[in-house]
């Protein structure tokens, strides 16, 4: 079973809602979606487990006038899963793409064991910033993503701290009509983890639940909330949020990859703050883009 929340029946409806048009492979999913040039389209396959779905993947671009296709499959680097995809990437001729369609490198931390057991995984300094966060009074605010789509307040403080966070690391925000789609669309299968240091807002960040896999989304800090480590009790509280749903793996959903060094330049940061986590490294193949230059009506049958 794909437990990518990039592969859940909520993602294809979340695309869906962006005019994207789902094109399912099996159990698996890609998206044919608007393209920089007009009338054209790509179709992404994102974290995809099985190669087969390249050869079906041929007949697209020319029923859906798709020029590009971009894949990023889910394949550990090594694998013989990983392996399988090359022979077949090259097969139908994908070259590696500049830039990484889904997290190409990422952190995953088992958190099957007891509280105390990932805690002590952790680097020592992480683990000693989550106890002096609550010792100096930080405390949590867990909510639904039901709940912050009935109570506008809350869908407002978080966007104010992401979207200024996002700001200040230059990085695009998503936009507040972006947020409201993907809390829609998952509702019970996300929520918000806010961090109070004094009565104030110090720290936020999302988490998805996709089967038994937890992924950490959109967050965002304040000043007083990196200086009190609130940012990292927020996650320590979204793992345990996750565990308590029956989650047994927490995605840190994407770390810098050396590979992608131009389009990841300003990873490094905030991969350094999930490293102190602990957890094991998943590089993944990578991503890869094929080129259909001359879209003809041949005799493809779909």
């Amino acid at each position: 079973m794909n437990n990518d929340y990039r592969q859940s029946r909520e993602f294809r409806d979340l695309l869906n809602k962006n005019g994207a048009f789902v094109i399912t492979f099996g159990l698996e999913a890609g998206y044919s979606v608007a393209s920089t040039i007009p009338l054209l389209k790509t179709l992404i396959l994102p974290r995809v487990e099985n190669p087969g779905i390249l050869e079906e993947a041929e007949k697209i671009p020319y029923k859906y006038r798709s020029q590009f296709v971009m894949v990023a499959p889910k394949a550990v680097l090594g694998s013989q899963c990983a392996k399988d995809w090359t022979l077949k990437l090259s097969k139908f001729g994908y070259r590696p793409a500049k830039v990484g369609l889904a997290p190409t490198k990422t952190l995953e931390i088992d958190i099957r064991f007891p509280e105390n057991e990932i805690l002590g995984r952790m680097l020592s300094q992480t683990r000693y910033n989550i106890r002096l966060s609550e010792r100096k009074g930080a405390t949590i605010e867990i909510v639904g993503g039901s709940k912050i789509l009935s109570e506008i307040g809350h869908l407002d403080s978080f966007f104010k701290i992401y979207h200024d966070n996002c700001i200040r690391g230059g990085i695009k925000s998503e936009s507040k009509n972006d947020i409201r789609k993907m809390l829609e669309v998952f509702r019970n299968k996300i929520f918000f983890v806010f961090g109070y240091i004094n009565g104030e807002i110090g720290a936020v960040a999302s988490f998805i639940i996709s089967g038994n896999m937890i992924s950490y989304y959109l967050n965002g800090s304040t000043e007083s909330g990196r200086n009190s480590f609130a940012t990292k009790l927020v996650v320590w509280e979204g793992m345990k949020e996750g565990k308590k749903n029956g989650c047994e793996w927490f995605d840190f959903d994407g770390i810098f990859d050396e590979r992608y060094e131009k389009a990841q330049k300003d990873w490094k940061g905030f991969s350094r703050f999930k490293s102190g986590f602990g957890g094991c490294e998943r590089t993944y193949l990578g991503s890869f883009v094929k080129w259909f230059p001359f879209l003809k009506t041949i005799n493809y049958q779909v």
